[in-house]
């Protein structure tokens, strides 16, 4: 707390010079957490906009084309929530990261699986399921860095 009292009166670079060797200053969320979060989402997104590009051009129903494009906007929303750098706002970053999070996992499972109370039906074309599968596995990859995000403590 004293150091963020310090650079909100100071106002100046010079004011945080010293915190920047600490590898917390600025970020809510520790690096080994990020960093796996940050490396994956543009595949993720190349994937969920060629599945997108897919369904669209096999003139699927507009809802399906939709949820896949919003798929790849939560995509980028993650990953700005995970590299957020306000300090005052990390507990809305991490409960709205969880939260697109967990659509993104569960929108793409009811993609190959189908999901009668989302309303969603299995995309059942064999050049999706590969990329559907190739997704799921990515998005399970980093659940566990999802999970381990805390808010990291201030002084």
């Amino acid at each position: 707390m004293k150091r963020r009292l310090a650079m909100i009166l100071a106002g100046t670079v010079a004011a945080f010079e010293g915190a920047k060797a600490d590898d917390s200053f600025g970020r809510c969320f520790a690096a080994e957490h990020v960093e796996p979060i940050a490396a994956a989402v543009p595949a993720l997104q190349m994937r969920a906009d060629q599945l997108a590009q897919q369904r669209m051009n096999a003139a699927d129903k507009a809802t399906v084309v939709y949820l896949l494009g919003r798929q790849v906007v939560l995509l980028e929303r993650l990953l700005r929530r995970a590299q957020s750098t306000d300090l005052y706002a990390c507990d809305i970053a991490l409960d709205g990261l969880r939260r697109d999070f967990a659509i993104l996992k569960r929108t793409n499972s009811a993609f190959r699986t189908g999901n009668q109370e989302l309303e969603i039906d299995k995309i059942d074309d064999p050049a999706s399921a590969p990329i559907l599968a190739e997704i799921d596995a990515q998005l399970g990859g980093l659940e566990k860095h999802v999970a381990a995000l805390v808010v990291a403590p201030s002084d």
